[in-house]
């Protein structure tokens, strides 16, 4: 089943996404930046918490936040270091004192999408 979410864009526009195509958000001010799987940016106001909410309840533990200002697409997830997260050549800054709760997190996510 294909899941969607849809974004109010700064400067007009309602874009529909599909959840899987998002890699990470990234916090820029008031304004949150979504990168895609094509390398595309959206910019939205809608705040982080709000987004994690959403993605939350769409798929339940795919997107998580390893630090401030940013959640991540656990599924897209190629290195997790103690000090970032790489996707798709992005290194995403990791809190250290998430690190280890992070990476139970991940192997939980992991696990139980291939169970």
């Amino acid at each position: 089943m294909r899941r969607k979410v849809i974004f109010r864009l700064v400067g007009g526009g309602i874009p529909v996404e599909e959840i899987n195509h998002i890699l990470f958000v990234e916090s820029d001010g008031h304004v949150q930046q979504v990168h895609t799987v094509d390398g595309s940016t959206l910019e939205t106001r809608q705040s982080l918490s709000t987004l994690l909410q959403t993605f939350e309840s769409i798929v339940p533990g795919q997107f998580v936040s390893p630090g401030k200002g940013y959640i991540v697409n656990q599924s897209a997830i190629h290195i997790i270091k103690s000090d970032y997260i790489e996707i798709k050549g992005h290194k995403i800054p990791m809190a250290k004192r998430k690190y280890r709760q992070f990476q139970e997190e991940y192997f939980k996510f992991i696990f139980q999408k291939d169970a």
